[in-house]
């Protein structure tokens, strides 16, 4: 089954905050280091697209920060076996997976897991660039990476 297009990318919170930061967002609103994201028309100048081997070994092991017009998004921890864990910039917190499908990666989060979300993904200047295709919209671009965890509680935990 094809995964939905749309800006529910990591979670709930995702479209509202993917809204705010487009409209030119709130002050409170951390800058991200790093380059301001590509319109539409930069993310397909970004290179092939990565299979689901390239972005593991792009990605997992490491604690990527996602910048969207130019401010924080929100982080995602890869761990092995395209297992994930994502933190908007409001610090909500989701656990998921990524799986690779007809040359995208699709990510499914455990608050919603029938709602699978599509990137095209490659790589730019060696940093991970994602945007959803066909939607025209920014694109996401690491604006930095660490190996760091991020600080979320543990699957089934609670906050």
């Amino acid at each position: 089954m094809r995964g939905r297009r749309g800006w529910r990318p990591f979670g709930r919170l995702a479209a509202a905050l993917a809204l705010s930061l487009a409209a030119g967002g709130g002050a409170a609103q951390e800058r991200a280091p790093g380059p301001e994201a590509p319109g539409p028309e930069g993310a397909a100048r970004a290179g092939p697209t990565l299979d689901g081997p390239g972005f593991a070994g792009a990605v997992e092991g490491w604690t990527l920060h996602y910048g969207l017009a130019g401010r924080l998004f929100g982080s995602e921890q890869y761990f092995p076996g395209g297992t994930v864990q994502w933190r908007d910039a409001s610090g909500l917190c989701l656990h998921g997976r990524w799986e690779a499908e007809d040359g995208e990666i699709c990510f499914i989060y455990d608050d919603h897991p029938e709602d699978r979300r599509c990137w095209a993904v490659a790589l730019k200047d060696g940093r991970v660039t994602a945007w959803l295709p066909g939607a025209g919209g920014p694109a996401l671009v690491e604006a930095g990476r660490e190996k760091a965890p991020l600080d979320c509680p543990a699957p089934g935990l609670g906050a």
